[in-house]
Formats: structure tokens, C-alpha cells, sequence
């Protein structure tokens, strides 16, 4: 269970950050103008800026959480060694 959670948590939480961060000068510049307040321009610009990377983060936790013992198992990564090793000579 704490595998999941930190399978999951930390996309989420690094997507969110990249998301807020990512929010562009002029934005910030415009909610400053319009005299909106700190609350409401985290709910009326902040927020649905970032969402997008916040829905990204969602899908790969989503996915990621699905199933976390191929993560951690040793025969997933025996699998995924022997998968790397093919030959390209052929070629």
C-alpha cells in the first residue's frame, strides 16, 4: 500500500507544482490589474492553468497504481532485461 502511495503521490504532486509555476507573467500581470484578490485568482486563473498537468499527473498515477508490483517485483525486472537484450546484428 505505501508503494502505490508513493508510486502515485509524488507525479501528482511534481505535475501540480509544474503546473502553478508554469503560469505566464502576463497572467499574473492581468489578475494584478483587475484587483482580484489572492483566493480569487487561485480559483479563477491559477488553478485552471495548471489543471491540464494536474490531469496528466492523474493518468500516470492512475496507470502506475494499476499495478505497482511490476514495479518492484525481481521477475518483472528479469523480464525487462531480457527484453532489452535482443540482437540488431540482423539488421
Amino acid at each position: 500500500m505505501i508503494v502505490v502511495f508513493l508510486v502515485c503521490f509524488f507525479p501528482i504532486a511534481l505535475n501540480a507544482v509544474a503546473g502553478f509555476v508554469s503560469l505566464s507573467e502576463e497572467l499574473t500581470g492581468f489578475t494584478r490589474a483587475s484587483g482580484a484578490g489572492v483566493l480569487r485568482a487561485f480559483w479563477k486563473v491559477r488553478l485552471p492553468a495548471a489543471l491540464p498537468q494536474c490531469f496528466v499527473a492523474f493518468k500516470c498515477a492512475a496507470m502506475n497504481a494499476r499495478q505497482p508490483s511490476g514495479i518492484a517485483t525481481p521477475t518483472a525486472i528479469k523480464r525487462t532485461r531480457r527484453r532489452a537484450t535482443f540482437s540488431t546484428a540482423k539488421i
